[in-house]
């Protein structure tokens, strides 16, 4: 175990330190017997603490801390949860306190799991007699609640993860540590898969020494349970120190029993918790870890660059009374950070961030290299580069709101990293405009990614808005265009810029703004001039939007500013309980530049920093603090709790739908470089003209109409294809949607249905057949059927000139190669020989039969929702592929099999992915199901939008109950994952529901189903064939089997009614591509489904697809 980071050791003891410090915890899996056993023998303070907690946990639980940790021996385990969880807490806790007691104080501090509620006793958010008697409880609760779990360290790339199937079946991704350190966990019955998986991939990994699997599905049972306790605990206060989460990746400001409840499920981001307290700190700081392993020590060992220490406090292997005086040696007491000038003395500092007309193209080229880890986050935010972006200008983008924002955020933040590695932290912030996100990131308001999110979505409100205009007003003060505003009648021009005494901007609607220059230039304006914008920011026109800003900040929580940071609206430091309020009233009032300079002054600042591009606001400071004037009087502020004055109320004017969200981008090539490709050439050409569509992209069907004829119109329209879903409907509903879509679509507009093998197969043949319906989807065929082969051999014919004509097109949904090769054969001859001897196709239908396949198209469905045979792209696709080729090659086909992809299709990305593997086209379904069009419930669509890229599993099917075949399904707040399995697993261990422990079948009855078991089989004879009944009667095992699949269907029309009752119940069937689809359009125009529309998701999807393929193809050939 290392003692200290390898990079700041040299012979003897280290010299004294002035790096600002951060004071890490761990959590579970890091403690071990005898921890801290040297401190409790000599250090007081330690020892104190020590006891207080021995006499607390004997009391709440009759526990024995001290002989437990120093009187057992140290090989006996030490995985008793209600033991290892006080334990680590008290450890943590008391070594705190004695670093405390010897003078030193964090400046930061950074809590991984159990380490977080170390971290909120150690900032005075609880007390800490309060939480150890929580984790005591939350110990007994898991104990007492879930199956044995295991929590695996795994040495390699947390994308492993999702690349072996078995991993992401039987484990949850649930700490990311380093990029070649990550933790799985789950179930102790799983793990032996996740092993040998792991085994079998060649990768390395240990167990943890924990006997529940935290952070993952194995606590979910505890979760509510948990939050009720957490409501009883007592208020909690905001951090007095700083504080970290690696449940969130940021700070952390008053909270309540949410966040507590949070840090027990949500996955430990050790890494960008650390990245971003790197950011927060700006330079080198000293890193010290008070977890009893320094685990936490060793990862941030693998993450930071030279110039940082890391020091381990505690290690089982090491002398903690000499790892506790290295930390003595290495962090004394220090300065604040401060300037000096040549005399000597502080002057106080100030940096100043700008905001939009600053941006230019070139700027940050000298920041993106030096940061490249925050180049790599804020690009997962965006979905394009901001590199490219800010270097490139590509179509002038840079001109357009809605880029300028979220480029100028981030290139701001880069400079205040290096200036404070320069010259330290300043006194105070401020920021114009935009400007004032850059300050509030760099006060620690908000985490780098955070504020990124935020000023997206403020850029494309703001460039939504188009009735409007801005004008510079120079020469004249602030109480002389008050005053021709007011006499001139102009009582639709707003102050929006106090830029400086006599440089104001106003306004207002455009036929106003262009008809005040008249006015103004009359009345002594020297010069006036429109500005290049479409909106008239910062007044009452962006009144609407500033409300829908309003909405969207809710869903975030700021800490208080570390510096303080001047308010645009007020012209003084932001108040910790008013942050959000001001962000909104930014929007609608005046950013007071000129006063809040004037304040800074009046402070004692001297030394003024613009921080960012351009010279804009030194040109303004010039104006505003004139060489050797005094400074003017400190402004009066605005209450913050009135709503900022506007001179006289006016109707507000709506601004436009906000736009789909900016694709992803390339740079610009070189001259060299060749043609780009365009979203209409992806894919095949022929698939694109045998369907009549514009681009290679097909809509999957979704059962019970959730794909509906909506969703395929509004394909259809935008030159796709869609199917619609039949399962589960009665052949009414799906005739009615053929019409629907026939009434509703014109000829050249192509729609699908799918067909299932099943019961309703031959009617809803006969029903495609009546209608004239041309194209289907043939699903969850394991051969060639009557009914399938009929569809497909009644489309042939000749034409007078001898060309075939399949008029009848399949495309076959398949993720096996023998299912493949079903389709891409001819329909057998005997097959054919039955249909023709019943009269079902002609001669000639049957005589055409050999020369074509079954399938003119192929679709390889990947690991996908619903069923799901967990298939891998990479591995799949081509194999079908190279099938095809074969095929052509054995039965002499005249025409081209297309091989398409489907699943885990979300995001620009994946579908480059697939066309890069040879897709002729993609397909997408879980994403779909999740906009405007889908005919999922809204309290459905609700919970979609909130899916990450973990929150899914894999649950019996219902219609394949006793096969055990799997689907994909929602996870997230919902209990059908875990109970599904578990009817699954009493299926396979019991013979009959008489046979199920009499506590099991009342939790079923009760918990599970709502009803008794016979009112469940009285309800399966009204569905089930009578013959089907009658065996069940004498079957106990299937009657079984019938009562359990009862609930998958109860679930499902739960979810589609939409039934908040049985929300926790919901069958959703979705896989991981809409949780990756949520976080690339997190914070701009389609993060909310009621934004989202399949046409739009489809074109975004394209256009960024070619941006990744232009980009990647340009960088292979060096051309850019």
């Amino acid at each position: 175990m290392k003692l200290m980071d390898a990079r700041t050791l040299d012979q003897g003891a280290p010299a004294a330190s002035p790096l600002p410090s951060v004071w890490m915890f761990s959590g579970q899996g890091s403690q071990y017997r005898g921890m801290g056993r040297q401190l409790f023998q000599h250090e007081p303070v330690f020892r104190g603490w020590l006891e207080r907690f021995d006499a607390l946990a004997r009391q709440d639980a009759g526990i024995a801390l001290i002989d437990e940790l120093y009187q057992v021996a140290p090989q006996q385990a030490f995985e008793r949860l209600a033991l290892t969880h006080p334990a680590i807490f008290a450890v943590e806790y008391a070594l705190a306190q004695t670093l405390f007691a010897k003078g030193l104080r964090p400046d930061l501090l950074l809590g991984a799991s159990l380490g977080d509620f170390t971290a909120a006793a150690v900032a005075g958010v609880l007390p800490a007699d309060a939480v150890i008697g929580l984790l005591g409880r939350h110990a007994r609760l898991v104990e007492a609640r879930c199956e044995p779990g295991f929590m695996l360290a795994v040495f390699g790339p947390a994308s492993l993860h999702q690349e072996l199937p078995a991993l992401r079946r039987y484990s949850d991704l649930v700490g990311v540590n380093y990029d070649a350190h990550f933790v799985v966990a789950g179930h102790a019955r799983e793990l032996p898969h996740v092993e040998q998986a792991l085994r079998a991939a060649g990768v390395q990994a240990f167990r943890l020494p924990v006997g529940f699997g935290f952070h993952s599905r194995n606590v979910a049972p505890v979760a509510a349970a948990w939050s009720e306790l957490l409501a009883g605990a007592p208020p909690s206060s905001a951090p007095a120190i700083p504080w970290v989460s690696c449940a969130t990746g940021g700070l952390v400001g008053a909270m309540g029993g949410g966040f507590f409840a949070n840090v027990a499920q949500a996955p430990i981001q050790f890494a960008e918790a650390l990245a971003f307290t790197r950011g927060l700190l700006g330079g080198a700081a000293c890193w010290i870890d008070l977890g009893p392993s320094g685990t936490l020590a060793n990862f941030a060992g693998k993450l930071l660059a030279a110039g940082h220490t890391v020091l381990p406090a505690m290690s089982q292997f090491g002398n903690e009374r000499a790892l506790l005086e290295r930390i003595l040696q290495s962090v004394p007491p220090r300065a604040a950070a401060s300037t000096s000038n040549q005399t000597g003395t502080t002057t106080m500092k100030a940096y100043l961030f700008p905001g939009q007309g600053a941006q230019s193209t070139g700027m940050g080229a000298e920041l993106f290299d030096r940061y490249p880890d925050y180049v790599a986050r804020a690009d997962r935010v965006l979905g394009y580069s901001v590199r490219a972006l800010c270097l490139d200008n590509p179509d002038n983008r840079l001109g357009r709101t809605d880029y300028t924002q979220p480029a100028l955020y981030v290139v701001n933040a880069l400079a205040y990293l290096a200036a404070v590695e320069q010259g330290g932290e300043p006194q105070y912030l401020a920021g114009h405009s935009l400007g004032e996100y850059s300050a509030l990131f760099a006060a620690g308001v908000l985490s780098f990614e955070t504020g990124l999110q935020i000023v997206m979505r403020r850029g494309a409100l703001m460039a939504a808005s188009r009735d409007g205009a801005m004008a510079a007003v120079i020469g004249l003060e602030e109480a002389a265009v008050r005053q021709i505003i007011l006499q001139a009648g102009l009582a639709n021009i707003d102050i929006a810029n106090l830029n400086a005494p006599t440089q104001i901007v106003i306004s207002g609607p455009v036929a106003d703004i262009v008809d005040a220059q008249a006015v103004f230039e009359k009345n002594g304006c020297f010069t006036y001039v429109r500005l290049p914008v479409s909106g008239a920011f910062h007044s009452r026109l962006m009144a609407e939007a500033s409300q829908e800003f309003a909405r969207f900040l809710d869903q975030f929580t700021f800490a208080a500013p570390r510096i303080p940071v001047l308010s645009n609206v007020t012209a003084q430091p932001h108040r910790p309980e008013n942050i959000r309020a001001m962000m909104v009233e930014q929007m609608v009032g005046s950013v007071r530049w000129t006063d809040s300079i004037r304040y800074l002054a009046a402070q004692g600042v001297a030394d003024f920093v613009e921080v960012g591009p351009g010279k804009v606001l030194a040109q303004l400071l010039k104006k505003i603090l004139p060489a050797g004037a005094a400074p003017a009087p400190i402004p009066v502020p605005i209450p913050v709790s009135a709503p900022v004055p506007v001179s006289v109320p006016a109707p507000v004017i709506a601004p436009a739908p906000l736009p789909a969200p900016p694709a992803p981008y390339a740079p610009a090539g070189a001259a060299a470089a060749p043609a780009a490709i365009g979203i209409d050439a992806l894919g095949c050409p022929e698939f694109r003209a045998d369907y009549g569509l514009r681009y290679a992209y097909v809509g999957g069907a979704m059962v019970h109409g959730i794909a509906s004829t909506a969703l395929v119109a509004a394909l259809a329209r935008g030159g796709m294809l869609g199917y619609f879903g039949t399962g589960g409907l009665p052949l009414e509903r799906i005739e009615e949607a053929i019409l629907t879509l026939q009434r509703t679509l014109t000829p050249q507009q192509p729609y699908g249905m799918n067909l299932l093998h099943g019961a309703l197969e031959e009617k809803t043949v006969d029903l495609y057949l009546a209608h004239g319906v041309c194209n289907i989807e043939a699903a969850a065929f394991m051969q060639i059927t009557p009914a399938l082969a009929r569809f497909r051999l009644r489309g042939l014919r000749r034409q007078p000139d001898g060309t075939l004509v399949r008029g009848h097109r399949v495309l076959a949904k398949v993720s096996r190669p023998e299912v493949a090769a079903a389709f891409l054969a001819p329909v057998p001859a005997a097959l054919v020989a039955e249909l023709l001897r019943q009269g079902k196709i002609s001669e000639e239908q049957a005589a055409l039969a050999q020369r074509v396949p079954v399938a003119d198209d192929i679709c390889v469905e990947s690991d996908s929702g619903g069923h799901t045979d967990m298939g891998v792209m990479t591995t799949l696709l081509p194999t079908i592929q190279l099938q095809r080729d074969q095929a052509a090659r054995q039965f002499g086909y005249a025409k081209k099999i297309r091989i398409g992809a489907a699943g885990g299709i979300g995001t620009p990305p994946a579908a480059a992915a697939a066309f890069m593997l040879g897709a002729d086209f993609i397909l997408t379904g879980s994403i779909n199901q999740c906009s405007v069009e889908s005919g999922a419930s809204d309290m459905v669509k609700d919970l979609l939008q909130e899916l990450n890229v973990q929150d899914t599993d894999y649950a019996p099917a219902g219609d394949m109950f006793e096969m055990g075949a799997k689907v994909q399904v929602m996870r997230r707040g919902l209990f059908f994952p875990a109970r599904a399995n578990k009817l699954y697993e009493l299926y396979k261990y019991y013979d009959s529901l008489d046979d199920l422990p009499a506590k099991v079948r009342q939790q079923l009855e009760d918990k599970y189903f709502g009803r008794s078991f016979e009112s469940i089989f009285d309800e399966c004879r009204r569905y089930y064939p009578a013959a089907d009944i009658a065996l069940a009667e004498q079957q106990p095992k299937q009657k079984m089997a019938y009562v359990f699949r009862w609930y998958f269907g109860h679930a499902t029309r739960a979810a589609l009614r939409g039934d908040a009752e049985q929300k926790v119940n919901f069958q959703v069937q979705c896989g991981p591509a809409l949780g990756a689809f949520n976080q690339w359009v997190k914070g701009g125009a389609m993060e909310h489904w009621r934004q989202r529309h399949v046409d739009q998701m489809a074109l975004a999807i394209l256009r960024g697809a070619c941006d990744v393929l232009n980009t990647r193809y340009r960088a292979l050939l060096g051309a850019g």
